[in-house]
């Protein structure tokens, strides 16, 4: 359980730069402003693109997006961990605990 929070952890870290970069990417190369161009001539410009799709939001969505990744990584691991050591002792393989035995 411990393996998985550290690596959901690593993967949290990862989420959030690169949604940071891609941001970045899609700014730098004016595909946000050419998104929003085409979505405000069906609009007929009540809706600004990027209003919506500004840094502080995208950050926040990678947040959430992270913390729910942390918390489904670390549960899923230790699911999978006691379905191993439940399987190993129906088998009869290697066991690795929790606890010291």
């Amino acid at each position: 359980m411990k393996l998985s929070f550290l690596g959901a952890v690593a993967l949290a870290v990862v989420t959030m730069v690169s949604f940071f970069l891609i941001y970045l990417v899609l700014q730098s190369t004016n595909v946000i402003s050419q998104a929003d161009e085409f979505l405000s001539g069906f609009t007929d410009g009540q809706v600004n693109l990027t209003e919506l799709i500004g840094l502080p939001q995208v950050m926040a969505f990678a947040a959430v997006v992270s913390i729910l990744n942390l918390i489904v990584f670390t549960v899923l691991g230790a699911v999978v961990a006691g379905i191993y050591n439940v399987a190993v002792k129906v088998t009869g393989g290697l066991l690795v605990g929790f606890m010291s035995n």
